[in-house]
């Protein structure tokens, strides 16, 4: 297997970058994710399970998907 290169800071990814489910996670971080049936659109989020849930079926999603994003203590910058 190819040995992996560093890159230098200047061509890291920016949030802006990732794909769109990445960005929710980072945005999101330390919170529960209401996801739509194929994982294409998050439809609410919330540090209570619970009410994620609520809020995703009262958006018209029957049986959404909970996800529980674990914190971080670092984020990528974006390139505002």
């Amino acid at each position: 297997m190819p040995r992996t290169k560093s890159k230098p800071e200047s061509e890291w990814m920016t949030v802006d970058d990732l794909p769109p489910a990445a960005r929710v996670r980072i945005e999101h971080a330390g919170e529960w994710v209401a996801w739509d049936h194929g994982m294409t659109r998050a439809v609410a989020f919330g540090s209570d399970a619970e009410a994620v849930r609520a809020e995703a079926i009262a958006a018209g999603i029957v049986r959404p998907i909970l996800e529980w994003v674990p914190p971080t203590d670092t984020r990528p910058s974006s390139t505002d």
